[in-house]
């Protein structure tokens, strides 16, 4: 067996995410690098790479994985597990969505965060990584300065992304995942990710992805204000346009709300959330104040806030659409930059 070790580094607008997997396959597949002693960390792009060399290799921590298998009838079957997920509540966007840029205290702890992720994945014996960064970064003024102070003091280089390629390595990880799985080939599905700053939002039919929107319609951005009665209208106006083209069956729903969502309806796994089984939530929530979803929920002060703007949005979407039933496959954009590394590097 082989294995080789990748991390993925997520900068969102309401936490910074850290996955490191382990992707385990046949010994006849050559590992990535083709040296058992070199660590090789990708920055920025699939032809920026730096090499680190490291004295230890991360130990399996978690015996669950997720399987696929390479191009071709005789490929190699392929184990996705994953070794580590550290979640730090920075919410970039409570800066960026009013003042416009980041501020010195979120830039400090950003730094601080970069800086332990550098040194766990060093300890993992990660091979390759790549660290994007999304909605809030894309519209920091002086994020071209965070960049360059993250490199320099951590080491790290950070991509901002695109809202359409951070939408593309979403759905790539659906795919590559299996959440298509069951999914009727003569059928259209949409794709829906929620994220502090944006939502992403793709159509794909016969597991193609079809066509693709960003909107700032993100979770911090309104509880923050920020969010624009236009762009909530250019949202409607789309998945109206969407819904008379390809007629989705279901939303394929990503992004750590919809996942507690998930969890708090105590749905087994590809079990779907039905339309009625979120507005019942979502009329519950309403009731109960911040602190009450706290003590009386269990919700996590990072998420009784933000899980009500999330709730309005797929609701939004579902009703839209038409639609009744969310499928929650728990991937996220992390997943994806993993995926990618391993198809660009195998």
């Amino acid at each position: 067996m082989i294995r080789n070790t990748f991390g993925a580094i997520d900068i969102g607008s309401n936490a910074v995410r850290l996955l490191i997997n382990y992707v385990e396959r046949d010994s006849g597949v050559a590992s990535v690098d083709g040296a058992e002693s070199k660590q090789i960390f990708f920055l920025a792009s699939e032809k920026s790479k730096q090499a680190w060399t490291s004295p230890r290799r991360g130990r399996r921590l978690n015996p669950e994985g997720v399987k696929m298998r390479d191009e071709g009838p005789d490929a190699a079957p392929v184990e996705f597990k994953k070794a580590a997920f550290i979640r730090v509540p920075i919410r970039l966007g409570e800066d960026v969505f009013t003042e416009g840029k980041i501020g010195r205290v979120k830039t400090e702890q950003l730094v601080e965060a970069m800086q332990g992720f550098g040194h766990l994945m060093r300890v993992y014996g990660v091979q390759g990584y790549r660290a994007c960064a999304t909605s809030a970064m894309r519209e920091a003024e002086n994020s071209d300065r965070v960049v360059k102070q993250l490199l320099k003091k951590s080491g790290i280089r950070v991509d901002i992304i695109s809202g359409q390629e951070e939408a593309a390595l979403i759905f790539e990880a659906a795919g590559a995942m299996g959440a298509s799985d069951g999914l009727r080939d003569d059928k259209s599905y949409l794709s829906v990710d929620v994220g502090g700053g944006s939502t992403e939002v793709t159509v794909y039919s016969n597991h193609q992805r079809a066509m693709s929107e960003s909107f700032a319609l993100g979770t911090v951005r309104i509880i923050s204000g920020a969010a624009k009665e236009e762009e909530l209208e250019r949202f409607t106006k789309w998945l109206q346009g969407v819904t008379k083209e390809y007629h989705p069956a279901a939303i394929v729903g990503s992004g750590g709300n919809i996942n507690k969502v998930f969890k708090i309806l105590e749905k087994k796994e590809k079990e779907p959330l039905k339309l009625n089984e979120l507005k019942t939530l979502f009329t519950r929530l309403s009731k109960l104040s911040y602190d009450e979803r706290v003590t009386k929920c269990g919700l996590n002060p990072y998420r009784a806030d933000v899980i009500m703007p999330a709730l309005e949005i797929f609701l939004t979407a579902a009703r839209t659409c038409k639609i009744d039933e969310v499928i929650v496959p728990k991937i996220g954009l992390a997943d994806g930059i993993i995926h990618r590394l391993y198809r660009q590097f195998k």
